[in-house]
């Protein structure tokens, strides 16, 4: 089943003490807190997801192919 969560902010990220996982705290648009823990292998995947996703967020937002990330795209690989 798929749970959606309208988030707002980030408001304070953490890794478990055994480093296996980081967890993400956020408030959601009900006011509340949600909470999102991953695995670390799953954060590596959003990470160099994420700088695509964003790119064409702003070039929808703003009517602009040429708009992008002012931080430019960085891909890593955990070795």
């Amino acid at each position: 089943m798929t749970q959606k969560m309208d988030i707002d902010s980030l408001t304070t990220c953490l890794v478990t003490p055994d480093g296996a996982r980081i967890r993400l705290n956020f408030l959601n648009s009900s006011a509340g807190t949600t909470t999102l823990e991953l695995s670390a292998s799953c954060v590596q995947q959003l990470v160099n997801a994420l700088p695509h996703l964003l790119a064409t967020a702003l070039r929808i937002q703003h009517g602009d192919n040429c708009a992008r990330d002012p931080k430019g795209s960085i891909a890593w690989a955990l070795q």
